[in-house]
């Protein structure tokens, strides 16, 4: 049975409040359960709470660990620091030839230990996945003699797996842990299956009522560009686009957020305007909350000016992100499937630019539909 894309993806801050509440619950009764260093009851942070059709997931975050959850299951946890520099460990030489509390057999048997108690069933889990074990190991070269064979010494890190990898810092298996032999602390724990737990994930059982009313596509759209914006780039009564530098990190915090032109402005042709305008308030243009591992470079400034008023939006088309400026605010969101046709309005006005001809066009797969898919469950 399908579901609609805005219940899928749309949140309220009572929501996001309750699966807080929720997981930072789960997150102490697991720290109990594994003997971490932490304070009774948790102290949270930080938390980055996913959209609702996820389920309760996210990443709760105490000032010694992150707990991140997906569709109400555990799935990892990290210990923020692993090797504190109080205690001269912040790298694997430092850490190297420190006496370990337990050998390898120790490590596995501490591990199947750990997932017991997080209620895996380990027994299928050997049945369907190989167990391996790797204790790290130091290169120490000799500055007197470089052209001696480097000595290895023992690290006494662990890394305890099930998969078909051997462990490695580079690969990862469906479980995972690192134990630090010094303590037989947890470092970081990973199960990225969640067909050996033989608990039921946690749910949020009021979830329908913390997220009403649920909004429409306009509702959303009007979010992104603010209720005022949104009326000044439906009915602009000009629209002037600029290529820009972007000196967002530049050192000097004079011109940090600056975008300063390096061409001049154009204005639009009204045809050309209202195409612009349409995608921009277009709901599927948007690839809305996807996560992209890049920093945006704005390139293009497009101004909405209507009555004395203005709207801009920046455009970076490395990642497809834009940033919607008006009244004091700013939001960004990722506009995947406008990036074509919004790349042929810039490009016809600035034909000669070397910048623009660059830019590949946006592949065909990436559609609105095959955005849906690729989203838990069946959306539509």
């Amino acid at each position: 049975m399908g579901t609609n894309i805005i219940d899928f993806l749309h949140t309220t801050a009572a929501y996001q409040t309750a699966v807080v509440q929720l997981l930072t619950f789960e997150s102490e009764k697991l720290a109990e359960k594994l003997t971490l260093a932490e304070s009774r009851p948790l102290v949270v942070i930080s938390a980055e709470i996913a959209p609702p059709g996820f389920g309760p997931s996210g990443t709760i975050s105490t000032t010694n660990f992150s707990y991140y959850y997906s569709f109400g299951q555990l799935y990892s946890v990290t210990r923020n620091d692993a090797f504190p520099k109080d205690q001269d460990s912040t790298n694997l030489w430092k850490l190297a030839g420190e006496k370990s509390l337990i050998d390898t057999n120790g490590a596995y048997q501490l591990a199947t230990q750990i997932l017991s108690r997080l209620q895996i069933d380990v027994a299928a889990m050997e049945q369907a996945l190989p167990p391996r074990v790797h204790q790290m190991v130091e290169l120490r070269r000799s500055h007197e003699n470089p052209e001696v064979a480097p000595e290895r010494v023992q690290v006494p890190l662990f890394l305890v797996s099930w998969g078909r990898f051997q462990p490695s810092y580079g690969r990862v298996n469906p479980v995972n842990l690192t134990i630090l032999g010094t303590t037989r602390e947890i470092v970081k724990l990973s199960i990225t299956t969640r067909k050996f737990f033989t608990n039921s994930p946690v749910q949020l059982t009021n979830a329908s009522e913390l997220l009403s009313p649920v909004p429409s596509e306009l509702d959303i759209v009007r979010r992104l560009f603010s209720e005022p914006g949104y009326q000044i780039v439906n009915d602009p009564e000009k629209v002037k686009l600029t290529l820009i530098e972007d000196l967002q990190g530049a050192d000097d915090p004079i011109v940090a957020d600056r975008h300063p032109p390096r061409s001049r402005s154009i204005t639009l042709s009204r045809k050309a305007g209202k195409a612009m305008s349409a995608q921009l308030l277009n709901f599927k243009s948007y690839a809305w909350g996807s996560q992209k591992a890049c920093m945006p470079v704005y390139g293009v400034k497009a101004e909405f000016l209507r009555g004395g008023k203005k709207v801009e939006v920046l455009f970076c088309f490395e990642c497809a992100i834009l940033r919607v400026k008006h009244g004091g605010e700013a939001r960004e969101e990722n506009f995947d499937f406008a990036f074509n046709e919004l790349l042929k309005i810039i490009r016809k006005e600035f034909p000669r630019d070397r910048e623009l001809q660059k830019i590949e066009w946006n592949e065909e797969e990436k559609t609105w539909e095959n955005f849906l898919r690729s989203l838990p469950g069946a959306v539509r």
